[in-house]
């Protein structure tokens, strides 16, 4: 993924969750000394026509109503903010422009985190598998790694590609699938030398994607709605750390297309890298946070989507409902008691595919 941070987003309660992470990001290099990277540069949204102007208008409402800046900008003032966006071929008539937003350096993000933790006394230790968990007569829960035996009184699964198996130890058959996803890499902008900004964050439903600044190339998102691939039916290999799959071209290629028609300085440039890596999908797109069903104390913080945006926010309401039985956000939509025993593994793969062929869509 390209470990973008966004306060554009339209729900109250994953927008408050996307607030927290912005902030945190913003505030935990100074708190903890270790760097993440953050890049304000801010996230902007086209709009090319009338139902495109109604739900930015939306979205710009739902981000003020929670006490966040959003801007509604005309074809002009977009194009200043990103000047390579070819804005009359695009037919835009408008925009949202949310200045707080960003991205981070996931690893630096992930340092940070643990070392606040341990400075809070939580102890971190690393490359040690889980290999089982089960709930003693006591009611506590014991966790078998290969480094031995750890006993709680509460246990989170928050296993991202792994969750679905861990969850097995115990019973559980979560609804998670993980669905390839691609990025890729252009060659030097040049272009970029003579801008006294960072082009923000751009989101644009005709490349079903976005687009940002990697250095002194271009980076481009696209959420093909052609042939996304579920991966990983059987398991996430136990050994994985930072798996890649091979580039469908075929399947991307035609977003593409368009992206380069709304940015023609990138018609000329090559391509560097492409990545297609692997993000976790639920059946409805929304993760699983919360009491595991008929599991007392065994919770879940797992199925995320945008999981650098999500996480601290996620993190924060699972630990208030832990300690005080209620988050000072509604969870209702990410409650994992939401699918029953009925929903089935094709079903959640089918409904995963649908939800990330719309995901960059108008709704």
């Amino acid at each position: 993924a390209a470990w973008l941070v966004s306060r554009m987003v339209g729900g109250r309660a994953l927008g408050a969750i996307h607030d927290y992470a912005v902030d945190c990001y913003k505030s935990i290099e100074q708190e903890t000394c270790q760097s993440v990277s953050w890049h304000g540069c801010g996230s902007l949204r086209v709009a090319t026509s009338a139902d495109h102007l109604d739900w930015i208008h939306h979205l710009c409402d739902a981000v003020q109503g929670r006490g966040q800046e959003a801007v509604m900008l005309g074809p002009k003032e977009v194009a200043d903010l990103n000047p390579l966006y070819d804005t009359r071929a695009a037919g835009v008539v408008a925009g949202i422009y949310t200045p707080d937003d960003g991205h981070v350096d996931p690893a630096g993000a992930c340092l940070a985190l643990a070392s606040g933790a341990r400075q809070m006394g939580a102890e971190v230790i690393r490359q040690c598998r889980v290999t089982g968990i089960r709930q003693l007569k006591n009611r506590e829960w014991a966790v078998d790694t290969e480094k031995g035996r750890v006993i709680g009184e509460h246990v989170v699964n928050a296993g991202g590609y792994h969750a679905r198996q861990i969850g097995a130890f115990s019973g559980l058959d979560l609804p998670i699938v993980t669905l390839q996803h691609h990025y890729v890499v252009t060659d030097d902008v040049p272009e970029f030398d003579d801008m006294n900004h960072e082009i923000p964050v751009t989101r644009d439903d005709y490349f079903c994607g976005y687009l940002r600044r990697e250095q002194k190339s271009v980076l481009i998102g696209i959420y093909d709605k052609q042939a996304p691939q579920a991966v990983w039916l059987e398991g996430c290999p136990w050994d994985s750390e930072h798996e890649l799959f091979d580039p469908n071209l075929d399947a991307i290629s035609p977003w593409l297309e368009n992206c380069f028609q709304r940015y023609p300085v990138l018609t000329d440039r090559g391509i560097k890298r492409i990545v297609n890596g692997g993000i976790t999908y639920t059946p409805d797109g929304a993760m699983l946070l919360g009491p595991a069903p008929g599991h007392p104390n065994y919770w879940l913080a797992c199925g995320a989507t945008v999981g650098i945006a999500w996480g601290p926010g996620a993190g924060r309401a699972l630990a208030q409902w832990i300690v005080h039985g209620s988050a000072d956000i509604s969870t209702r939509a990410f409650d994992p008691r939401r699918f029953g025993d009925w929903l089935g593994a094709e079903y959640a793969r089918e409904r995963a595919i649908e939800d990330y062929t719309i995901r960059q869509a108008l709704p």
